[in-house]
């Protein structure tokens, strides 16, 4: 065998090592700050005080505002990549809820009330639960129903943005 031959083997090895134990220490860092227990804060709902009644208060600005049929509320607490789920299984996005609200012909709430509001909140995230009794129409369809709705809103900044609704029906 030539020397050639022997070296190249050898760095083979070598790097072979290397790269094994370079791959050990990355598995032991991944499970020091992955496997590691989580803070306690995170894994229970907080009853922060603050939290709650911003949120609370967002919820029930949100029925005004539809009401009122007054888009800037939408353009301000919707996230810009929110999705939203309506009580008929159809999603929608920001834009597509925006141009909702500018046809007031095809969508005007005609009454709403929310009711059984509860919010929980985790760090910068919260969830709100309620329901949600209307009469409007909506895309042109006359809708006068009770449904379940969860908000789920994000701390972003200083801003709270809501990234995801979903409503079902009641029965």
């Amino acid at each position: 065998m030539s020397l050639t031959i022997a070296l190249q083997r050898r760095a083979n090895r070598s790097r072979w090592h290397s790269d094994k134990r370079r791959q050990y220490e990355t598995d032991q860092n991944f499970d020091l700050y992955v496997n590691r227990p989580l803070p306690r804060e995170l894994l229970h709902a907080q009853s922060s005080g603050e939290t709650v009644a911003a949120i609370t208060k967002l919820e029930n600005d949100s029925v005004k505002a539809d009401l009122a049929g007054d888009r800037s509320w939408t353009e301000k607490f919707l996230a810009d990549d929110w999705m939203g789920c309506d009580s008929n299984g159809k999603w929608f996005t920001k834009a597509e809820v925006l141009k909702m609200v500018a046809d007031i012909k095809n969508n005007k709430y005609n009454s709403e009330k929310i009711s059984d509001l509860k919010v929980r909140a985790y760090g910068n995230t919260a969830v709100a639960t309620f329901k949600d009794t209307y009469d409007a129409l909506v895309d042109g369809e006359h809708r006068a129903r009770s449904i379940l709705s969860t908000d789920v809103w994000v701390k972003m900044g200083s801003d709270w943005k809501q990234v995801s609704s979903q409503g079902t029906t009641t029965k």
